[in-house]
């Protein structure tokens, strides 16, 4: 009963979401090491795209366009770069900050290939969806008033019918 009563002993964790004491088994810290080597790396390869045809040429050799692709290219997980490695994390997203100017670049050189289409401006999506909301309420309107008229139609036909045999009983 007393066992039950006492609290419960919680690690505590540090601002970084690891455990607080720096005793971590070699072998984490020998991965994470690993790890911290592999996303440097990455981070280094994406320092050396200097210029427009070396960011083409990085493209093909596989350097992904953003940092969902670098976890997958540099094999670490989401919480090794974000937690473990936040330093690092805010050092790649400043590398795809300056790299996105070259991918606008090339998506502007592939656009100039091909032929203008028409695009759908916002504006234009809501007028043609408020456009429809009203055709759709005009019909639906219609269809209460195709209803009223058969339920005159029906009411002025039963009258006539009565008047008739009003009249044949005469």
């Amino acid at each position: 009963m007393i066992d039950e009563l006492r609290p419960f002993k919680l690690r505590r964790l540090n601002r970084k979401g690891t455990r607080a004491s720096d005793k971590a088994p070699p072998i984490a810290r020998a991965r994470s090491e690993e790890a911290r080597r592999r996303i440097q790396d990455g981070l280094d390869q994406l320092q050396l795209i200097r210029t427009q045809q070396q960011y083409e040429e990085a493209l093909a050799r596989g350097v992904p366009r953003s940092t969902n692709g670098f976890l997958a290219w540099k094999r670490v997980g989401n919480d090794t770069l974000h937690k473990t490695h936040a330093d690092l994390k805010q050092k790649i997203d400043i590398q795809y900050r300056r790299l996105s100017s070259f991918a606008e670049n090339l998506q502007r050189k592939r656009d100039g290939d091909k032929p203008q289409k028409k695009k759908i401006v916002r504006n234009e999506v809501a007028i043609l969806r408020k456009k429809n909301s009203e055709l759709e309420a005009a019909l639906a309107s219609r269809g209460l008033d195709i209803l009223r008229l058969l339920k005159s139609v029906e009411s002025e036909r039963k009258l006539r019918l009565l008047a008739e045999q009003k009249l044949a009983r005469n």
